[in-house]
């Protein structure tokens, strides 16, 4: 499942992962903040077919840096066929590791949300 979710810590960057079908002629990256207002749109450069890794450095389009928080990140690839929406997949850093209870394996990612890793979960 996509996870457009990126916790921002300031003076860090966020990065994150999109699975390529074809080559592209351009990626355009969209950052909306938790009023979902774009503060960020970036053109990527282009890229072939495979896993694409990009990031956010926190800065906003008005040249300011986005505050500590959450931030949904999507990005959009220029193909032969036209605009498509990619699924965006976030890093983040897991802080804890939880094997008790009902919910089986789950990690408490910074910031974010609990998973479960009976969902599909990469590991780096």
């Amino acid at each position: 499942a996509p996870i457009e979710t990126a916790h921002l810590t300031a003076g860090e960057k966020v990065r994150g992962q999109v699975l390529l079908d074809q080559s592209t002629s351009g990626i355009t990256m969209r950052v909306y903040d938790r009023y979902n207002q774009l503060i960020r749109e970036e053109e990527l450069p282009a890229s072939g077919k495979g896993p694409r890794d990009f990031e956010w450095d926190g800065e906003k389009d008005d040249g300011n840096y986005a505050e500590t928080g959450d931030y949904t990140i999507r990005l959009q690839a220029d193909t032969d066929d036209g605009p498509v929406d990619l699924q965006t997949q976030m890093f983040a850093l897991v802080e804890s590791v939880n094997m008790r209870g009902g919910r089986g394996l789950t990690l408490n990612l910074k910031g974010l949300q609990i998973v479960s890793c009976s969902k599909q979960v990469h590991f780096w």
